[in-house]
């Protein structure tokens, strides 16, 4: 990248979350130094929330690197002695409180992992499964519920018939699942800025949320507070989700069709991450990622236990309680007395709506159904 035109132009940056920041880092590093980073909330980072939880950093958002080849994350930190490799191979435990077989957890998983492309995620899974010849069906089936949750939380929908079955991601190669052991996935953020800490935070704003772009020679952007900048350029970073709600009005003019029909088409709605501090470290070393398997009839009873009540219930929801939406519950490198709890699907807005109370008691009942124990966590955050 090169300066091409005037000596220094100037630059509107509209959010700092991390593709605002490290832009600023680009641009400051060759040589553009009128840059202004308008920033709505009252810190930076975005989906990268890094917060102290009970002796260490958790990240509410953004939780892992994913991979190390041609990942710019992993390039950047690779070689401080950060990232660690954990181990989140899923071991299935059904609500009998039994571990299921080993054996068939390899082959369902296996089975899983290969999977061809169909109209959406729902139809993919359900016909290669369809292939195969089992001996116990029912389990099958009460494998492929755990299955829809998972993938569901990989894939951000609350259903798996809104997820297309076909796919454009490009893994990076190396290690799935590197933790911030401890120190947060804001560790990244401090060394972007590190490289130009007066400078980049000289140009940070906070609390200055943009409602208008008027853009064509000169772009003016204006904002809630009644303050307005003009610059040469604007870059804008806002998430999905802001442009869903606001493209329309924000950009004056209009955006062009093609990413007006790509804003509208992409969908992506949420996970739950629910974090646990426990008084003491009840689990042995054998424990780093359970995954829960429902029977039916257990369904039903979980449903008599913890109603769902604060929204409307879709077909699909009747008879089934928010708390199966918690599918899966791991530990949490650097961090010896935490477990990380995973929701996903239908249930995730009806979670969201339940006191910490009500959290903590669904999960005491989560523990006891399927390792046929008591547990009980003595501070969340989520």
């Amino acid at each position: 990248m090169s300066i091409i035109g005037r000596n220094n132009p100037s630059v509107i940056i509209i959010g700092a979350g991390a593709a605002g920041i490290a832009a600023a880092s680009r641009l400051y590093a060759n040589g553009f130094e009128d840059i202004t980073i308008l920033e709505a909330g009252s810190r930076i980072g975005g989906r990268i929330h890094s917060v102290p939880f009970e002796g260490s950093y958790i990240d509410l958002g953004a939780q892992w690197c994913h991979g190390e080849k041609k990942n710019v994350v992993y390039e950047l930190v690779n070689g401080l002695g950060i990232l660690k490799e954990e181990d989140l191979s899923p071991k299935l435990y059904h609500s009998s409180s039994k571990v299921i077989e080993e054996a068939f957890q390899r082959r369902f998983l296996a089975v899983a992992d290969d999977l061809d492309g169909a109209e959406s995620l729902a139809q993919r899974i359900v016909e290669r499964f369809q292939r195969e010849v089992w001996e116990d069906e029912e389990l099958v089936g009460e494998c492929l519920e755990w299955l829809r949750k998972s993938a569901l939380s990989y894939d951000g929908a609350f259903s798996w018939l809104n997820v297309s079955g076909c796919e454009d991601f490009e893994e990076c190669e190396g290690e799935g699942h590197l933790s911030w052991n401890g120190l947060g996935y804001k560790t990244i953020l401090k060394v972007l800025m590190s490289k130009f800490p007066d400078a980049l935070e000289s140009k940070l704003l906070l609390g200055k949320e943009v409602y208008q772009i008027t853009w064509g020679d000169q772009v003016v952007v204006s904002c809630l507070d009644g303050t307005t900048y003009s610059a040469d350029h604007v870059i804008v970073t806002p998430s999905l989700g802001v442009l869903k709600k606001c493209h329309k009005t924000l950009f004056h003019p209009e955006l062009p069709l093609e990413k007006v029909i790509a804003i509208e088409t992409l969908g992506f709605d949420a996970v739950g991450k629910i974090f646990l501090h426990f008084p003491n470290k009840w689990w042995d070393q054998n424990f780093t990622n359970i995954n829960f398997v429902w029977s039916e009839s257990d369904l039903k009873k979980s449903a008599e236990e913890f109603p769902c009540e604060n929204f409307s219930v879709t077909q699909f929801q009747k008879g089934r309680s928010w708390v199966t939406g918690i599918f899966a519950i791991h530990t949490v490198l650097g961090s010896p007395n935490l477990l990380l709890a995973w929701a996903s699907g239908e249930f995730v807005p009806e979670i969201e709506t339940r006191t910490d109370q009500e959290i903590i008691s669904g999960i005491e009942y989560i523990l006891h159904k399927f390792l046929g124990k008591r547990h009980s966590p003595d501070a969340i955050i989520r």
